[in-house]
């Protein structure tokens, strides 16, 4: 991530769940914080916005709130912000260096973007983080990056320790080739006889 951002302005990271993406984010924060750059991290959801600060707070950042009824600290070089206060609020974007939107696939409508073209317009360093590295409709990210940086796969992570292992489970579509049918309709009787197994349908 560091050596794409060298020549790019702006650089998406997709890692896994729990594979580091706001780890990586805090690293940048503090780094930028020591040489008193301005730094903004954006998330759409309160819980995301106190899981961030509960990272932060790790690496010992100073940081502040641009969120409702959260603590203020304008002098804080770094902040964390709902991306829905900051959209009010895009004043707060000048002298950034770093902006970070979190869960990047939600940041394409358009006054979402407006953020990060705003922060772009200040020189920032745009760092959008996802698990999913396109929009639920198939749409790609490249309107808000230049370049993508792929962190470790849920295998690795998973061998290497990092994420539990799991057991997944999937709705299985039944064999009704075998179901009895009267008058165009499916036979209760025979249907049963299929469906009425402990077995997850769908």
């Amino acid at each position: 991530l560091r050596e794409a951002l060298k020549t790019r302005q702006s650089v998406l990271l997709h890692a896994e769940c729990g594979g580091g993406k706001t780890v990586a984010a805090a690293h940048m924060a503090w780094g930028a914080s020591q040489k008193k750059s301005r730094v903004i991290f954006a998330a759409h959801r309160i819980a995301l916005i106190k899981q961030t600060a509960k990272t932060f707070d790790r690496f010992g950042i100073h940081y502040g709130f641009i969120a409702a009824g959260m603590r203020v600290d304008p002098l804080a070089y770094v902040q964390i912000a709902s991306a829905d206060t900051l959209r009010l609020k895009p004043h707060l974007l000048k002298g950034c260096r770093l902006f970070v939107p979190d869960e990047a696939h939600l940041w394409l409508a358009p006054t979402r973007q407006e953020m990060i073209d705003l922060a772009r317009a200040e020189g920032a360093k745009i760092v959008p983080l996802t698990a999913t590295p396109e929009a639920g409709n198939g749409r790609g990210l490249g309107s808000i990056a230049d370049h993508m940086v792929h962190g470790p796969d849920a295998s690795w992570l998973i061998a290497n320790s990092h994420l539990a292992r799991y057991r997944a489970f999937a709705p299985s579509s039944p064999d009704l080739s075998k179901v009895k049918v009267r008058q165009g309709d499916y036979v209760p009787e025979s249907v049963d006889e299929v469906l009425g197994k402990p077995t997850v349908y769908g």
